[in-house]
């Protein structure tokens, strides 16, 4: 009876470890690689004017619209296209209110280095914050500061830009 027992108890436990578990549903490579539309578009400046005795502080907040911005990432040779635009309002001055159209990167080739996203158009190189990557959403950061003197004004402002894309 005892050796009925020890065998019992091996065989349950040998289907036990043999039975383990297989994974049926991989995890997905998640990949740039697609065409990204953008859904949202977060756009800060911060300025700062210093002159002669004085310092003006401005903040804007742009608001954006017609957004028809897309970018496309292909790899072997990592390229990037982009495609449209949007309109952003930065400010009302006077009661006229300013807008640009804005398209933020040229076309070029893309290096992806953990969550540092490089753009280059040969000349520039624009390197982006990989905030968010996901199947269907790419969430990038970029922060731009720009410094610019005339006489004895000087402008420092600083951009920071949030583009979210859902995959077409």
């Amino acid at each position: 009876m005892r050796i009925l027992n020890l065998f019992l108890f091996v065989t349950l436990i040998s289907i036990t470890i043999s039975c383990s578990k297989k994974d049926d549903n991989p995890e997905p490579v998640i990949s740039i690689n697609a065409t990204w539309k953008a859904s949202a578009i977060d756009y800060k400046i911060n300025q700062t004017f210093n002159g002669p005795g004085q310092t003006v502080i401005k903040n804007y907040n742009g608001i954006t619209s017609d957004v028809t911005y897309t970018m496309s990432f292909s790899e072997n040779p990592n390229r990037v296209i982009t495609n449209g635009g949007y309109d952003i309002e930065l400010a009302t001055f006077g009661g006229q209110t300013i807008i640009q159209n804005i398209i933020f990167f040229p076309n070029g080739t893309w290096s992806l280095a953990g969550n540092q996203l490089s753009v280059s158009d040969g000349t520039e190189i624009e390197v982006l914050t990989v905030v968010e990557l996901t199947a269907n959403k790419l969430v990038l950061n970029g922060v731009k500061n720009e410094t610019s003197t005339q006489g004895d004004v000087t402008l420092n402002s600083t951009n920071n830009l949030t583009l979210t894309f859902a995959k077409q």
